[in-house]
């Protein structure tokens, strides 16, 4: 017969007052299909009591506290009582089945909720819900998929109770195999983390506890990284670059409309001049649309390279395709008007580790470059304030300065055309493509 065996530690905290872990071992192994290995598998079980640092007595391990050392001993009472029925029953005793086990018996949980499958849940609930966009959506979609090979691996399927500290790091790691990069392991984690939170609105239970029950050392954080950009010069090549198919034009359309309008891809094809602006020294189209993401209310002018485009194109703007074959198609129109310099950029990997890689600058070109570019190549000649304006950006750190900015979208996009004319009038050698 299997022996107990039973230890405690504390889990770190910043506070005054950490909570002690129950670690259960009894013997379990569990075959490791990423080490490719059987290993003992205890059962790491969160109690809920917590002490005052300066009552753990490091050495035995235990509370000093007398109340907080029999509420323990009352709770080891109940795992050797709860290993007893499940072993006279001659169920074969996983970490899993315990913790169900103990949760019912301590905690009053009931089973039914703790049984939920999070691939059905995503599939089910998620992905068949109609207030979500998109690119949320495919964040879902990709997590669904990962999950359930996964789930291969692990030779069993994964509900929300499952999900403890072991089998996330277990899963975190399967990821930073999979994945080159840090911010793409962060993003499927990030999407994970939702998913729970979601699942514990519905059916009010408690699930894994990102924020509290994982170490600073074992959460995942997102990286800013090196990206690259159009500048200037660059952009003079797109636009003297002739598209020989339909395709690449339309192509070419798309990423004007995103270089010289600084939009989401997802708004992209919202951008149409139908709004004309005219007093004595200023006149401009504009294009009025709400963002797709925030949901924000903009206005944008059409700048000169863009309404040329519009001109050539018999006065269409592009007709839409996905962004997926975008970010094909438009790397074969950077490689055909020549933009192929090589570039070096600095990454962090699923590890955490920077490295670099070196390509043609085409090759890392996708759809956001546009919205980037824009920003870039403005952001040290237009106000701040009037440039969010333009792209609907909130930046946390700026809202009470953007607070007092009161004028209106048509005012604002006024002021924008108005300060780029001032600009390259006064930065001539900076501006080598006529935008106003």
């Amino acid at each position: 017969m299997k022996k107990l065996k039973i230890s405690y530690k504390l889990k770190q905290s910043k506070g005054e007052e950490s909570l002690i872990i129950m670690m259960v071992n009894f013997g379990y192994k569990e075959f490791d299909s990423l080490k490719e290995k059987h290993i003992y598998k205890p059962l790491k079980y969160y109690t809920g009591i917590k002490v005052k640092k300066g009552e753990w007595d490091n050495i035995s391990k235990v509370p000093k506290n007398k109340k907080a050392l029999s509420e323990i001993n009352a709770l080891e009472q109940t795992v050797e009582k709860v290993f007893d029925y499940l072993t006279i029953e001659k169920k074969e005793i996983t970490p899993t089945l315990l913790k169900e086990e103990l949760d019912f018996k301590i905690k009053g949980k009931s089973d039914v909720k703790q049984r939920i499958r999070i691939v059905d849940f995503i599939d089910e609930v998620i992905l068949k819900g109609n207030n979500r966009s998109e690119g949320t959506l495919k964040q879902y979609n990709g997590l669904s998929n990962k999950l359930q090979t996964f789930e291969k691996l692990k030779g069993r399927k994964i509900n929300v109770d499952d999900i403890d500290e072991n089998l996330y790091l277990e899963f975190k790691t399967w990821l930073q195999g999979i994945l080159g990069r840090i911010n793409s392991v962060w993003s499927v984690l990030k999407v994970l983390k939702a998913v729970l939170n979601e699942i514990s609105r519905k059916y009010q239970i408690k699930v894994f506890d990102f924020v509290n029950q994982l170490s600073k050392l074992d959460k995942v954080s997102p990286v800013t990284e090196d990206k690259v950009f159009f500048n200037f010069s660059h952009i003079e090549k797109v636009i003297e670059y002739e598209p020989k198919s339909v395709k690449l034009k339309n192509v070419k359309g798309i990423l004007l409309t995103l270089l010289f309008t600084g939009c989401r891809y997802s708004d992209v094809f919202k951008i149409k001049p139908q709004h004309h602006y005219l007093d004595e020294d200023t006149e401009f189209h504009y294009a009025r649309y709400v963002s797709e993401k925030t949901n924000t209310d903009i206005i944008v002018p059409i700048l000169k390279p863009l309404s040329d485009f519009y001109k050539q194109n018999e006065n269409q703007t592009p007709y839409p395709i996905s962004d997926v074959k975008f970010n094909v198609y438009v790397k074969e129109l950077i490689e055909a008007a020549e933009i192929d310099d090589e570039v070096t950029l600095s990454f962090t990997n699923s590890f955490g580790k920077k490295e670099y890689e070196t390509k043609a600058f085409f090759k890392f070109v996708t759809s956001h470059i546009g919205r980037r570019s824009f920003i870039t190549n403005l952001i040290n000649y237009i106000p701040i304030t009037i440039l969010t304006k333009i792209t609907g950006h909130k930046l946390a750190d700026k809202n009470i300065i953007f607070g007092y900015n009161k004028i209106s979208l048509e005012e604002n996009s006024v002021l924008f055309v108005k300060e780029l004319k001032r600009q390259m009038e006064s930065n001539p050698k900076e501006f080598k493509i006529q935008l106003i």
